[in-house]
């Protein structure tokens, strides 16, 4: 399957465990609604590709984990009462339990070696924000000095902190 805007509207709500998106984020701190997560376009079904914030908030999920391996996705700004709008926030929006995102561009190589280490703690049962967590001090104890911060740092945990969402 393509990763498509609408194969993944499609898809998205069948359940799932665990979702994750490897792909380019754009915040839009003029109009939160207008961030996305850019996917491929299907012509045929009439979709440019871009996964709007709006969009997603439309969406009815029934997963317990979203991890959003892409730029920017938890940047957003204050829209009064309802806090801070951001991509993350329409996947809790949309039914996510809990969601992993980022709070600037992070580097590729750095967010490998991170959410391996990361899945694999949540492999061996720990909660999406410890296994986080435990993946970060991982990368200072591999990389020791080498492990700057701002290439992966970034990763947020937000949502239920109790829930286990093993895949």
């Amino acid at each position: 399957m393509l990763a498509t805007e609408s194969a993944f509207k499609e898809d998205a709500g069948k359940g799932f465990n665990v979702i994750h998106l490897a792909v380019h984020g754009v915040s839009n701190s003029a109009d939160p609604d207008d961030a996305y997560l850019a996917l491929l376009p299907d012509k045929s079904a009439d979709d440019d590709g871009l996964l709007h914030a709006s969009e997603i908030a439309m969406m009815r999920l029934h997963t317990n984990l979203v991890v959003l391996s892409a730029c920017d996705t938890a940047v957003g700004t204050l829209q009064g009462e309802e806090g801070i709008s951001t991509i993350s926030e329409s996947f809790l929006l949309a039914g996510a339990s809990s969601v992993i995102s980022t709070l600037w561009s992070v580097d590729d190589t750095s967010s490998l070696f991170l959410m391996k280490r990361f899945y694999l703690h949540l492999e061996n049962g720990e909660p999406p924000g410890a296994a986080l967590a435990a993946a970060k001090r991982e990368m200072l104890h591999t990389f020791g000095k080498s492990a700057v911060p701002y290439y992966w740092a970034g990763f947020t945990f937000e949502g239920a902190l109790g829930r286990n969402a093993r895949g």
